[in-house]
């Protein structure tokens, strides 16, 4: 069954989608799971994807199961992903979660997009306020504060220390981009610990505007996930233990 080479502009992510999408539909034309993995890796086009596919075939013909098989791959396979093939397993209703878990990437694709659209914007004036504050503190700043220093009047507090900051700024700028590298590889590994990513996810649920943003595209996916589930006749336990690793936060 030839059913052409997948191409696809939208990565990887976008070439899963489409995998899925074609092995739900040739598991529930009645073609056997491993012929029709290996038919889905034939499709696709040469890269690490279809390496994968090709390994996990290998692995379901050696007597894994298979969401024990994508299970091996994670980079490629989220564990949202592996959850619902292993409930769909269990459920006996694969090409059905195959099917529906197409469409849930799908649809998390054009909500991750949408957010991604919307804080474009934000973003962009914030990068160029900092730049701006940084171009002002380190040549236009100093300009005027040597002419109240040639004045010969007391500066107030607010003013000395932004005298300093400037000082810092043109003469440490080095030792500056190396705190900031420091502190962003300290907050990464605070990060990975389960503590602070905690503390972390909490304070984006705070932020406001987008922490009730991000509260809504979480809820929307967990409720989306937990009705595809239970509408394809996976238990209630079952399928909240599955969605439980789709929320992120």
């Amino acid at each position: 069954m030839n059913l052409g080479r997948i191409r696809l502009g939208g990565g990887g992510h976008g070439q899963l989608v489409v995998s899925t999408r074609q092995l739900a539909t040739l598991v529930k034309a009645g073609m056997p799971l491993l012929r029709s993995l290996r038919t889905v890796s034939d499709q696709l086009e040469p890269g690490v994807l279809r390496d994968v596919f090709a390994q996990v075939a290998s692995d379901v013909e050696a007597g894994v199961k298979l969401s024990d098989a994508f299970a091996r791959h994670p980079r490629q396979f989220p564990t949202f992903y592996v959850n619902m093939i292993r409930a769909g397993e269990l459920g006996g209703l694969l090409d059905e979660i195959l099917k529906r878990l197409a469409e849930l990437m799908e649809k998390q694709r054009r909500i991750q997009e949408r957010v991604r659209s919307a804080l474009m914007y934000p973003a962009f004036i914030m990068v160029a306020a900092i730049s701006i504050l940084a171009i002002l503190m380190a040549f236009v700043v100093p300009t005027f504060l040597g002419m109240f220093t040639e004045l010969g009047s007391a500066l107030p507090l607010p003013t000395r220390i932004l005298v300093v900051a400037c000082d810092v700024l043109r003469g440490w700028w080095w030792l500056v981009l190396l705190v900031g590298i420091g502190a962003g590889l300290l907050l990464k590994a605070f990060l990975a610990t389960p503590g602070g990513r905690r503390l972390f996810d909490q304070m984006l649920l705070r932020l406001p505007v987008f922490g009730s943003l991000i509260q809504r595209v979480l809820i929307a996916r967990f409720s989306r996930t937990l009705g595809i589930l239970l509408t394809s006749g996976v238990p209630i336990l079952s399928a909240l233990t599955t969605v439980r690793a789709t929320v992120t936060n």
